[in-house]
């Protein structure tokens, strides 16, 4: 099993629940965790990372993951325990949404073992 891509247009959690599981069915020890998550990250996901990691370069997986469900999953927030409300601003994309094929949205909407 892989990590399904994650391009930013679907839900957050439920990517992050699925690359937790993909970790623990793996054995991914937790050095290698955030490097094998964000390899999956793409198009709105992979904009995000690269705008946020030099603003957080101490990151560890706990702190990606409450950061990337804030920007991925914002009915979480009220919930989620973040000391800034920062965002990032808003770019055009280089690959229109229309250009995300079905594949894509369906690969990050699929978690099995």
């Amino acid at each position: 099993m892989a990590i399904s891509l994650f391009s930013g247009d679907s839900d957050g959690y439920w990517w992050i629940l699925c690359t937790e599981d993909h970790f623990r069915v793996n054995g991914v020890p937790k050095h290698a965790q955030l490097s094998a998550a964000v390899s999956a990250l793409q198009v709105r996901a992979l904009h995000w990372w690269r705008w946020w990691y030099p603003r957080h370069p101490d990151v560890d997986w706990e702190s990606f993951t409450t950061s990337f469900i804030w920007r991925f999953q914002p009915e979480f927030r009220e919930i989620l325990p973040m000391d800034d409300e920062e965002e990032e601003p808003h770019q055009e994309l280089s690959v229109p949404t229309a250009a995300l094929t079905t594949q894509t949205v369906i690969q990050t909407q699929i978690c099995t073992p």
